[in-house]
């Protein structure tokens, strides 16, 4: 794509034989997917292909958010005359309160549009106008890896900036309108817990060039995998998570903030309009 919010491809090209190794690939056919796909997945036997199509958004030359649908495109039989090339819609995953509710981290939910647009420090430099109006909760959910169950009938979607998981059923009969692939859940990765409770060996939080692991009473962070890897062991799927940790950030709006450019020592916030719990400052 010219861009990476519109659509985007795949491309297929032939192999180089061993007989020909001079030989070139060409190219043979093209299948349009979702916005930015990130990563390609093929199944087993190598008669379907998933790719998770990450729908990240971006600022264009006015500094106006454009931000699409996160989505997985499945191509079945793709070297055939008539394959069959569908993508899963995440539509029915969830409100922003239901997904938020379950855990999932939504880190631009229409909530949060309004306030960085009308009510922030930085509402005169970004505009969320567009994106607002267009808003699903599919725009804050990322595909970032994924990996087919043993059998080829679900796939595992890693969304990394959600720290949460998508479960894909992949159908083996005809699909059509009503019974083609589906996303049929997502599941929150939770927090990780640096707690002496939490089974780590600490993490180290002072800039200072030493590496001392120390563990932080109530201390916990999301886990935002990148790759992920499906494995099976006596007939279980299990699905092994390098957790790289991400943030957001278009324009002058960061999701990250660091806590001494958040909070004053007297429980002054430095966000515009927030304010803190009176537990956190006694804690």
């Amino acid at each position: 794509a010219d861009d990476k919010t519109s659509p985007g491809a795949v491309r297929m090209y032939s192999t180089v034989q061993r007989s020909s190794p001079t030989q070139a690939p060409a190219f043979d056919r093209e299948f349009t997917v979702g916005a930015l796909p990130d990563m390609i997945s093929p199944n087993q036997d190598c008669t379907m292909l998933a790719v998770a199509n990450e729908g990240e958004g971006d600022m264009d030359s006015n500094n106006t958010l454009v931000d699409p649908v996160g989505s997985v495109t499945i191509i079945r039989n793709p070297t055939a005359d008539a394959p069959d090339v569908w993508t899963v819609s995440f539509d029915a995953l969830g409100s922003d309160a239901e997904l938020m509710a379950s855990g999932v981290h939504l880190p631009l939910p229409l909530g949060a549009l309004e306030y960085w647009d009308d009510h922030s420090d930085i509402a005169a430099d970004v505009d969320f106008s567009a994106t607002r109006a267009s808003y699903v909760p599919a725009t804050n959910l990322e595909p970032e890896y994924l990996g087919w169950s043993a059998d080829d009938t679900k796939i595992f979607v890693n969304l990394q900036e959600n720290s949460a998981i998508i479960t894909v059923s992949v159908p083996s009969g005809a699909w059509d309108g009503s019974s083609g692939p589906s996303a049929t859940r997502i599941d929150a990765l939770g927090l990780k817990d640096w707690s002496d409770a939490g089974g780590t060996a600490g993490i180290d939080l002072v800039k200072d060039g030493d590496c001392v692991l120390s563990h932080y009473a109530g201390w916990a962070s999301l886990r935002s995998a990148d790759a992920i890897q499906v494995v099976a062991v006596d007939g279980v799927d299990y699905i092994l998570t390098a957790n790289e940790g991400d943030d957001k950030e278009y324009g002058d709006y960061e999701e990250k903030w660091k806590a001494k450019d958040l909070l004053d020592a007297d429980g002054t916030v430095g966000m515009s309009g927030a304010t803190v719990d009176s537990d956190v400052l006694a804690a």
